[in-house]
């Protein structure tokens, strides 16, 4: 079973661009990483529910993201959490 993964961090933000970046699981033990699901809440303390993008979910390599917000949801903070997919 592959070790658990790292929660994504903040590198940086400006008003409506939250860059992210995490690293893959150390332990994978031979099972092979498909991608990965990057999921965010509402914005108001919801549940973290909302995929980011799709795209992540058959790319292994990728670990950074830029997440880009809408002029409506640029004063909320949001949580983002990271699942890998195997």
């Amino acid at each position: 079973m592959p070790s658990s993964l790292n929660p994504p961090v903040r590198v940086s933000t400006t008003e409506t661009v939250i860059s992210l970046t995490w690293r893959e699981p150390e332990l994978l033990n031979s099972c092979p990483l498909k991608g990965f699901n990057l999921l965010r809440d509402d914005g108001a303390g919801g549940s973290i529910s909302t995929v980011v993008d799709t795209n992540l979910n058959d790319n292994p390599t990728i670990h950074d993201y830029d997440v880009t917000l809408l002029p409506a949801d640029t004063s909320k903070k949001f949580r983002f959490i990271l699942e890998a997919i195997f």
